[in-house]
């Protein structure tokens, strides 16, 4: 099977989440091939779980002080500080062997890619096969769900999953450093207390990859560490390519008309 491979750069979190629904729309008309897409973002960003509710989860005050974005995501989970990491994101037809089947099993399947991806730069990781109980906190990181990434007992790697249009979309970040400060700073809390015991929690039960590997990757070796690994999972051939107009046309519509006001603050913070 032939997908393409797209390594768009940095963006903002308006832009990602944009350009990542605009080619599943184009996808799901039969207008682009299926796609693993590779990004950044600069500025930061806290990307929140599609049924997230911001003004209990976010501390806008704190994201204008930080300069970090607040954008919701198309996909489920808990709220995501994307800064220092690797993001992927798969867009493929339900039908289509790579992602076919439940939830569980194309995440299982899609795991497997993360992990043969992982070996090939050294780092051992496992594939958590027990839920565990509900997470509590807001943060993604703090605990790891089904068929995600474990390092040293520490989640490693967050991912979440959506089908739209007859199509999967499923997302992912591999932390290249943790900055649990900055998190744990935009993220809104009942007390102190609660902020620095949930702070806590996470770092006892994430990790990054430079924690992991006791040094820092640049990001061009993971991407690439990591396609092979997908190609290897799926059975697919990757060829690098770029964005369509019309998937470009779509993502600039699309932070217009949906992105940008995504995750608006409430009318008290517009002025700060």
């Amino acid at each position: 099977m032939k997908w393409r491979l797209l390594n768009t750069g940095y963006g903002n979190g308006f832009e990602n989440m944009a350009i990542d629904e605009a080619i599943l729309m184009v996808h799901a008309r039969g207008g682009n091939p299926p796609t693993l897409r590779f990004y950044g973002w600069k500025p930061p960003a806290l990307s929140l779980g599609y049924f997230q509710n911001p003004e209990e989860t976010v501390d806008f005050k704190a994201c204008r002080r930080l300069g970090v974005d607040v954008v919701r995501r198309p996909t489920g989970g808990r709220a995501v500080l994307h800064d220092k990491e690797v993001t992927y994101s798969i867009i493929a037809r339900e039908d289509n062997p790579a992602v076919r089947g439940t939830v569980p099993e194309s995440y299982l399947r899609l795991s497997r890619g993360l992990i043969l991806g992982l070996g090939r730069l050294g780092v051992e990781v496992s594939c958590n096969g027990d839920g565990g109980p509900a997470p509590k906190g807001p943060a993604c990181f703090d605990s790891p769900a089904l068929y995600e990434l474990v390092a040293g007992g520490r989640k490693l790697a967050g991912n979440a999953q959506a089908r739209k249009h007859g199509c999967v979309i499923q997302h992912g970040a591999l932390p290249l450093v943790n900055d649990a400060g900055t998190l744990f700073a935009v993220l809104k809390f009942s007390s102190e207390a609660e902020r620095e015991e949930q702070r806590r929690r996470f770092t006892e039960r994430s990790a990054s990859l430079e924690e992991v590997m006791g040094r820092r990757v640049p990001p061009g070796r993971v991407i690439q560490a990591l396609a092979e690994g997908f190609a290897e999972a799926l059975g697919i051939d990757l060829e690098p390519g770029g964005m369509t107009e019309e998937e470009l046309l779509t993502a600039e519509r699309l932070v217009r008309e949906k992105y940008l006001n995504s995750c608006k603050p409430p009318a008290a913070v517009t002025g700060v």
